[in-house]
This record gives structure tokens, C-alpha cells and sequence, in this order.
């Protein structure tokens, strides 16, 4: 008799949570899905034409040259409710030891397949406002693999 009392609470919870989730929508029905960063992008530098390779994966970063030697990674974290989207890279591992921990404040544009990034240099505290790039901002075009 105890048991059939356990039993019974039980598959109503178990059947109401089940309806729960049945009924409720994925969030890509709800609405359209963001484009994402996320994955392996090539490209270069503005005024250069040394090809790089960036990959994000989860909440981090790293890019390579054209030989796929890595030259740098760390973690980012990106902003796009505001205009323009955001993207913070702290910096793990870089070529310039002095940058390592430190913050290059970033804005970016994704359309599509193509990948634009202004960034500061690490440490910073100015973002840049256009991708147009100018006084000490690097600019960066990547196409998607």
C-alpha cells in the first residue's frame, strides 16, 4: 500500500513534466537563429596579405598563420545588444608578452560568411567606434572555412 502511494505522486509528476516539455517550443521555432562566430575563419589584416587563420570554440579563441602554427589564443566574450557588437579577447598566450592578460576592446560586424573586427590594442581602454579602423586600431577581414 505504501508503495502504490509513492507511485501514484510520482508518474503524475512524471507525466505533467512530460507534457511540459512536450508543449513547449524550441527557441529556434520562437525566433530567428543569431549567426554565430563560432568555428574557423581565414583571412588577414588591413594593409597586409599574411593569411591567418582564427578559430572560436565555446568561449575561446586562438589564431594560427598560414602554416597553422598557432600564434595566439585566449578566452572572448561578445556583446551584440549593443551597436556596435562588441568582442572582448583576453589574451592568454601572444607573441608580445606583455599583452598577456590583458583585454583588446573590440567591435565587430558578421554578415553572413564574412567576419569584420576592429580591435584596440591589448590594455586599451578605448574601443573603437568603426570598423573603418584609424589611429592605433587594427582591422581584420575573415571569410568563413
Amino acid at each position: 500500500m505504501t508503495e502504490r502511494r509513492l507511485l501514484t505522486p510520482c508518474l503524475l509528476v512524471s507525466l505533467l513534466l512530460v507534457a511540459i516539455v512536450g508543449c513547449s517550443k524550441p527557441a529556434t521555432e520562437n525566433s530567428a537563429e543569431k549567426p554565430t562566430v563560432q568555428g574557423r575563419w581565414f583571412g588577414f589584416e588591413s594593409g597586409s596579405t599574411q593569411t591567418i587563420s582564427l578559430t572560436f570554440a565555446g568561449d575561446r579563441f586562438s589564431y594560427s598563420d598560414a602554416q597553422s602554427n598557432e600564434i595566439g589564443s585566449g578566452t572572448f566574450v561578445m556583446n551584440d545588444r549593443v551597436q556596435p557588437n562588441q568582442m572582448d579577447l583576453t589574451f592568454e598566450k601572444i607573441p608580445a608578452p606583455d599583452y598577456v592578460g590583458k583585454v583588446a576592446l573590440s567591435i565587430y560586424e558578421l554578415q553572413g560568411a564574412e567576419l569584420k573586427i576592429a580591435g584596440a590594442e591589448p590594455g586599451s581602454t578605448t574601443r573603437p567606434t568603426t570598423i573603418a579602423g584609424g589611429q592605433g586600431i587594427r582591422t581584420f577581414t575573415f571569410k568563413r572555412e
